[in-house]
């Protein structure tokens, strides 16, 4: 038996080694769609689960979507993509939009401290409206929901922290 209303379907990705060497990132989306509907197939216009051949947004594993060597362009095109009209500019508005780094512990990474690195970094700026806007289009004629995006980055010490506590690395 289905709900009678919309239902959420969350997806979730993680990246990094925070055990090794750090970050993890944790991301997730939450989309509001009938219960009976298949996410890929009602935002088909806008969105492909795998690389094709035309200017699809492509949502999916970053490991589906990501290649090593080959930029961040179709990862960033997704993402960027999702906030529609209110797209972060930087790196740090994008860590404070998704709450990602809630304790400031970005601050703490020695390697990395040019957080303002305006964004995006390998996609092409003015490419980024049109399959925003076709997103945006595609979720209002389909009934779902545009997505809510979330992100969480777990520093090192954390990740550490939380394995000592919880005794293993998958109880963390």
């Amino acid at each position: 038996m289905h709900a009678s209303g919309p239902t959420w379907r969350i997806g979730r990705d993680e990246a990094g080694y925070g055990p090794n060497l750090g970050p993890l990132t944790i991301g997730a989306t939450a989309w509001r769609l009938d219960p009976d509907a298949d996410l890929y197939e009602a935002l088909s216009p806008a969105v492909a689960p795998a690389a094709s051949d035309d200017d699809r947004l492509v949502i999916a594993d970053s490991k589906a979507v990501y290649e090593p060597g080959g930029g961040l362009a179709g990862l960033e095109a997704a993402v960027l993509a999702a906030f529609g009209g209110n797209r972060p500019a930087t790196f740090t508005e994008l860590l404070a939009t998704l709450g990602a780094d809630p304790n400031e512990h970005r601050a703490d990474t020695p390697w990395r401290t040019d957080f303002d690195t305006s964004l995006p970094i390998d996609a092409c700026s003015d490419r980024l409206g049109e399959p925003a806007a076709t997103l945006e289009r595609t979720c209002q004629r389909t009934g779902v929901s545009t997505p809510r995006l979330a992100a969480r980055v777990v520093s090192p010490a954390e990740f550490k922290a939380q394995v000592d506590r919880n005794g293993s690395q998958g109880a963390a």
